[in-house]
């Protein structure tokens, strides 16, 4: 019995590895946290949507993405975020912002450090502000907060014996200046 304890020790540990390699190519959201596993083991799962809409309208930015797009390389793990999320009622996530003439010229030159918006998760619209680093192909942004900061209760397994989700989120990508058309 302790071998298959073992084993699944091991595989789990395997699937949830936070060994992350964003796309070259691509724009890319993702979202990271920390969890428990087992009581005494933490890791960091990621999930990366590649799947990312951008429309534009003048100055007026829209950054949408399917909640079933992310892939954090567990398949149960990502249709529970779906399901945590209200995917079937609300199966978008939705960062708006705008950004003024000025504005949008200094994020190209990289002296824009924050882009502010809404951000709509579960159908309610939450004030977020992402900070920005300019990188060589287009913007990268990330957000820290928490999943309370949603209304979401982070989720935990055998009342959190096996796993404990802390509230802690981190969203972060990349999106190509191809993509943003400035």
């Amino acid at each position: 019995m302790n071998k298959f304890f073992m084993f699944l020790f091991l595989f789990v540990s395997f699937v949830i590895a936070d060994d992350f390699k964003a796309p070259k190519d691509k724009s890319f959201v993702a979202w990271k946290t920390r969890k428990r596993m087992f009581l005494f083991k933490e890791v960091k799962p990621i999930g990366v949507s590649t799947n990312v809409n951008l429309k534009k309208s003048g100055y007026d930015f829209s950054v949408i993405i399917p909640k079933n797009s992310f892939d954090s390389g567990d398949k149960d793990r990502d249709d529970e975020v779906v399901v945590i999320l209200n995917g079937k009622k609300h199966p978008t996530i939705k960062f708006s912002f705008s950004l003024t003439k000025t504005e949008a010229t200094n994020l190209k030159l990289g002296s824009f450090k924050n882009i502010s918006g809404q951000l709509d998760v579960n159908g309610e619209i939450k004030d977020v502000t992402f900070s920005v680093e300019n990188i060589d192909t287009g913007i990268s942004v990330k957000y820290q907060g928490k999943f309370s900061d949603f209304g979401i209760e982070p989720p935990k397994v055998a009342g959190g014996a096996v796993a404990k989700v802390y509230d802690e989120l981190e969203l972060f990508g990349t999106i190509l200046y191809s993509d943003l058309m400035l």
